[in-house]
């Protein structure tokens, strides 16, 4: 199986991809009118009123702070923290100096 190099799919969207789909989020926003997202949505909180956990868990989110936020934890070497090094320019820098430069 090849690994690496350009995948199908992969990288930025070019823009006519980016204008279909906004074509067609305008196509499903005329079809279904407000009073349809709002059965659609009334049925949903009843279906988590009755017990449907996977509709509870749809919900929940939006309830209680808004679209759900995806988070992301960064960790280094085996979960550990990320290693922080300080680098000295000068000292790296010395050797490679002609010396000291006299006033003139």
């Amino acid at each position: 199986m090849p690994r690496g190099g350009a995948r199908p799919g992969a990288g930025r969207k070019k823009k006519s991809t980016e204008e279909q789909q906004a074509s067609r989020r305008d196509v499903v926003l005329e079809v279904v009118t407000p009073e349809k997202w709002a059965e659609a949505v009334g049925a949903m909180v009843r279906e988590a009123a009755n017990g449907n956990a996977k509709a509870f868990a749809v919900l929940a989110p939006y309830v209680v702070g808004g679209a759900p936020k995806q988070q992301i934890e960064v960790s280094g070497p085996r979960g550990g923290p990320i290693p922080v090094q300080s680098f000295d320019y000068d000292a790296a820098l010395a050797p490679l100096s002609p010396g000291p430069v006299a006033d003139p």
